[in-house]
C-alpha cells in the first residue's frame, strides 16, 4: 500500500483529491483495476490510490485492463449524474494552493 501511495503522490488517481493530510491510511482506499472478485491481484500494476468516494462509485463493477478505461467509466457515471460539472465548479473556487488554505 505504501508503494501505491508513493507512486500516486498521495492523490486520488481519478479525481486528483489531495489525501496527503490523512493519517493512518484513513480516508483513502486502494482500487483494483481488475477486482479481486474477478481474479485481480494485489500488485502495483493492478492498483491505484483512490478516495473512498471514487472507489465506492465504481465498486466491483467489471474488470478493466487499463486505468484509462476504469477512469472513463467513472467519468461516465459523473456525467450521467451531473456531478462532474458541480465538482469542476467547486474546484474552480478553491485557492490555487490547497495546502496553504488548510493552514
Amino acid at each position: 500500500m505504501k508503494d501505491t501511495y508513493q507512486r500516486d503522490q498521495g492523490r486520488c488517481r481519478y479525481c486528483n483529491k489531495d489525501m496527503t493530510g490523512f493519517h493512518d491510511w484513513a480516508g483513502y482506499t486502494i482500487d483494483h483495476l481488475v477486482p479481486r472478485c474477478a481474479g485481480g491481484k494485489d500488485v502495483l500494476e493492478n492498483v491505484v490510490l483512490a478516495c473512498s468516494g471514487c472507489n465506492n462509485l465504481l465498486g466491483p463493477a467489471k474488470a478493466f485492463t487499463t486505468f484509462e478505461a476504469r477512469k472513463a467509466e467513472l467519468e461516465r457515471i459523473w456525467d450521467q449524474n451531473g456531478w462532474r460539472k458541480s465538482w469542476q465548479e467547486a474546484e474552480a473556487r478553491l485557492p490555487k494552493d490547497h495546502k496553504e488554505a488548510k493552514e
